[in-house]
């Protein structure tokens, strides 16, 4: 909708439909960050599944790492001066960190609709913290229930 100027710096903008985009860009990257710090903990405290604590731990590091880019692209766009900003500018630092911070949006989404390669890291995270929180290391034997045991 708010284009960046033809032809021009990312870094200076020169109509309103360029710091429009800014500002556009901005407000859709704290809304998903709200969705991940906020919306998707608050009804995962109404949901009977298993690995809760460890979904509310994807959605929080999710917001966390999207707020913690956005930081990093306000000082680089506000702060950082004349040659930092340039030898930023090479390594395209505005879409590294767009992308980090779409991409860990991305992890949150997927673990909230139970989606089967998210189910199995929640899974690998549940089971680490298991083994963190029981206290057993991981050569000690697996204890087996009736299901599991071997018939004569």
């Amino acid at each position: 909708m708010f284009p960046l100027d033809y032809a021009s710096d990312p870094l200076v903008q020169k109509s309103l439909s360029g710091y429009l985009h800014t500002v556009s860009g901005g407000v859709f990257f704290l809304t998903l960050a709200c969705y991940s710090l906020y919306h998707f903990p608050r009804d995962v405290r109404f949901e009977q599944e298993p690995h809760l604590r460890e979904r509310s731990w994807v959605y929080r590091t999710s917001g966390w790492v999207i707020l913690l880019c956005m930081i990093a692209m306000a000082a680089y766009l506000f702060l950082l001066g004349g040659q930092w900003k340039r030898s930023f500018n090479d390594f395209n630092f505005l879409l590294w960190m767009e992308s980090i911070a779409v991409w860990s949006f991305a992890a949150a989404w997927l673990a909230k609709g139970r989606v089967i390669i998210a189910e199995i890291a929640v899974d690998v995270l549940a089971h680490a913290s298991k083994l963190v929180l029981d206290d057993r290391r991981p050569d000690d034997p697996l204890p087996t229930s009736e299901g599991w045991r071997r018939r004569s």
